[in-house]
């Protein structure tokens, strides 16, 4: 699996490192600053990491450690926890529900 989040060259993490950096340095700048930085990293065959970091803009709200966690797909949930707790209380409740009829 890790080999094929690897094929984008970080690329699939674009998202999460553009809600990071809207955090810090607005939301239409982070987009357009990731955006330009994805484009030019497939456009110029240049990794997506080293496009970043010549970014004033990704540079200015982002240090290179926390860049290179947000990179990482290994280190990304997402939503996962959310989910699943609301899946399991969902459960829980339609257990309740059975329970109650069974008894």
């Amino acid at each position: 699996m890790r080999e094929n989040l690897d094929l984008s060259g970080a690329l699939i993490m674009a998202e999460v490192l553009t809600l990071e950096l809207g955090r810090q340095v607005g939301r239409q700048r982070s987009h357009d600053a990731i955006y330009e930085a994805a484009q030019a990293s497939v456009t110029q065959s240049r990794p997506f990491r080293e496009v970043l970091a010549l970014d004033a803009h990704v540079s200015a709200g982002l240090i290179p450690s926390q860049m290179e966690t947000l990179l990482d797909p290994a280190r990304y949930a997402g939503p996962c926890r959310e989910l699943a707790e609301r899946s399991a209380a969902q459960g829980r409740t339609i257990a309740s529900a059975i329970q109650l009829r069974v008894s």
